[in-house]
């Protein structure tokens, strides 16, 4: 194996910082990306759980509301 010389060093230098640095820029905005979409995601659930929570509640409402008119009509 021969040595290689100052210039051949230098430029298989740049080449391989060049291509390090592309695909390090494709790496980074992929996972940009895919932290974008589970951002929405993790908004999504989150409106998705206080959604179900006020459902929730207001069965629950209703269902107080209905033993309560239930046992007035009866007590009477």
């Amino acid at each position: 194996m021969t040595q290689l010389s100052k210039k051949e060093l230098t430029w298989s230098a740049v080449i391989g910082l060049a291509l390090g640095t592309v695909a390090g820029l494709m790496i980074s905005l992929s996972m940009v990306k895919e932290a974008r979409k589970c951002e929405a995601m993790k908004r999504q659930n989150r409106l998705l759980r206080e959604m179900v929570m006020f459902y929730q509640d207001q069965r629950v409402t209703d269902i107080a509301i209905e033993k309560i008119d239930t046992t007035s009509v009866c007590g009477e």
